[in-house]
């Protein structure tokens, strides 16, 4: 399989799934998966 068919699959399949390609709703989902680390306390 090509490349190019490869990832015209990929986006075939994540579309049937209702996955999003926009960049402002991955980073809204991982910030919902990652929580920051608290910074330390000094002193």
């Amino acid at each position: 399989m090509t490349d190019t068919k490869q990832i015209d699959k990929f986006k075939e399949v994540a579309r049937e799934l209702d996955c999003s390609e926009s960049e402002k709703d991955f980073d809204r989902k991982l910030k919902k998966l990652v929580k920051e680390k608290p910074a330390k306390k000094t002193g």
